[in-house]
């Protein structure tokens, strides 16, 4: 006999959390597909869609995401990795 299961209440988001959650995911999304553009070599497209995501979540976030994916899914190694978000990531100025 076929039971059917309750169905799951979507999550209730008051404006500002929905646009979180929605920044969140996009700036995920980037970070894979930086990953995934470096794993390819193609450095210049990969930076370019780390800008944005590092625009979206900020470069402490969005460099976590990244690295994670390009080291654990596309196998690439650390060092490259770290060397490539050192290149991509904003300088920070030194105080005068």
């Amino acid at each position: 006999m076929y039971e059917s299961k309750p169905d799951w209440s979507r999550a209730i988001l008051d404006p500002p959390a929905r646009e979180a959650f929605v920044r969140k995911a996009k700036a995920d999304r980037f970070a894979w597909e930086a990953a995934e553009l470096l794993a390819g070599g193609k450095h210049a497209d990969a930076s370019d869609v780390a800008l944005k995501g590092i625009a979206l979540i900020g470069q402490e976030h969005f460099a976590s995401s990244c690295k994670r994916y390009a080291t654990s899914v596309f196998q690439v190694s650390l060092l490259a990795t770290s060397e490539f978000l050192k290149g991509v990531l904003p300088r920070e100025t030194e105080p005068n």
